[in-house]
């Protein structure tokens, strides 16, 4: 049986600590649907994302056996793509594996 968005929402905040600990406390990143990534109003810079994606990938994959290719160039250049929030983030990992990965 897939992971369900629980699972994969927990995944992603595991990786959002692991983040937070290479940030200043009060630049910190919420562990909340809404909280935005980058961009307007968002906590990390090119660099975090990518690293937060890395993360995740790796993360994704050894905890729930999920392959996800999250370093799309097309995606992370659009600064109101679908990783522009965790939620965004999370429905666009559920969609990826719908399509088959």
């Amino acid at each position: 049986m897939p992971p369900g968005a629980e699972e994969i929402l927990a995944t992603i905040y595991g990786c959002v600590d692991e983040i937070n600990r290479q940030l200043p406390k009060n630049g910190q990143l919420q562990k909340s649907p809404a909280s935005i990534l980058i961009g307007a109003g968002g906590v990390l810079d090119s660099l975090g994302l990518i690293t937060l994606l890395v993360a995740l990938e790796d993360a994704l994959k050894k905890k729930l056996g999920l392959a996800c290719f999250l370093l799309d160039e097309k995606i992370l250049v659009d600064p109101q793509g679908p990783f522009h929030t965790i939620d965004g983030l999370l429905q666009w990992i559920i969609a990826s594996q719908n399509k088959g990965g």
